[in-house]
């Protein structure tokens, strides 16, 4: 559901530049990048994986020529993470979705919400693969925006409390786990601040 709201409204972004650059030459990075970006999404569709991904790297060097908040750079990565999603190679999403924790820190803010939305995601990808310093970090990131733009009782927040436990006790600290819910437990009922801040 999130990840169509977001190209939504990324693609609704760039409608008016895609008019604009729709008569440039081919060495416009523009027009090359609309021509490898709807070859990838043609070729993924038909499954063909290895052209999807070299046309959507082409994309991608293309979007890294425009300006630093252009929304194509944003679409192209979060286009090439679901295809690697799709081929089931984790270990090629992770630097990208580093990459768009930064474009998104930087064109959205650090405390707004999409920003928790890509932290939970790196904290669940390397809670997965077993990078538990990693992933420790991010979900104490992801959880205090998701407690300052949501509140401590909002679902999202709740999901990422209870995943973070489960790390806890996964990496030999059950009894941590259990003070930092039993601690969670009181700040839902006011009664205490917020046990956890961003490193």
């Amino acid at each position: 559901m999130r990840r169509s709201r977001l190209r939504s409204t990324l693609y609704g972004a760039i409608a008016c530049a895609s008019l604009v650059a729709g008569c440039a030459g081919s060495s416009d990075p523009a027009s090359d990048w609309e021509r490898d970006h709807a070859k990838a999404l043609e070729a993924r569709q038909a499954g063909r994986y290895t052209e999807a991904e070299s046309r959507l790297v082409a994309a991608l060097k293309a979007a890294e020529r425009f300006q630093p908040d252009d929304p194509r750079l944003l679409i192209t990565l979060t286009d090439l993470i679901e295809l690697y999603d799709t081929q089931g190679k984790p270990r090629e999403v992770e630097p990208l979705l580093r990459r768009v924790l930064a474009v998104t820190e930087r064109t959205q803010g650090p405390a707004h919400p999409q920003v928790a939305v890509v932290l939970h995601r790196l904290a669940k990808l390397n809670h997965r693969l077993g990078e538990y310093a990693a992933a420790d970090s991010f979900y104490r990131r992801a959880l205090a925006v998701h407690d300052k733009a949501l509140g401590p009782t909002h679902p999202d927040t709740l999901v990422i409390v209870y995943e973070y436990a489960a790390l806890l006790r996964e990496t030999n600290r059950a009894n941590e786990a259990d003070a930092f819910l039993a601690a969670r437990a009181k700040t839902d009922k006011g009664a205490a601040a917020l046990p956890i801040c961003p490193d």
